[in-house]
């Protein structure tokens, strides 16, 4: 696994109540850089050009990444993702 990556993510669905750990493709981690880059990965994946905004099938993301944390201060440092309009 790459530096500053435990190699899982979480998945919260709020309408059924489920949660899931799946463990994270290495590859993606390496053509997408940082929690950023993955989170648009992630959100491009799981909606169309068609989803609402505000609809329950739009996702939620929050996303950390290798530089988020006491040695680095990015702006902002956990990034939110959410489709738009």
């Amino acid at each position: 696994m790459l530096y500053g990556y435990h190699g899982k993510i979480g998945r919260v669905d709020l309408s059924s109540r489920e949660v899931r750990i799946e463990d994270l493709d290495e590859s993606l981690l390496k053509h997408y850089i940082g929690g950023a880059g993955l989170s648009a990965k992630l959100l491009f994946d799981m909606t169309s050009g068609g989803t609402d905004p505000l609809g329950s099938d739009n996702p939620l993301i929050f996303m950390t990444g290798p530089f988020t944390g006491p040695l680095f201060r990015p702006p902002g440092g956990i990034r939110s993702f959410q489709n738009r309009l």
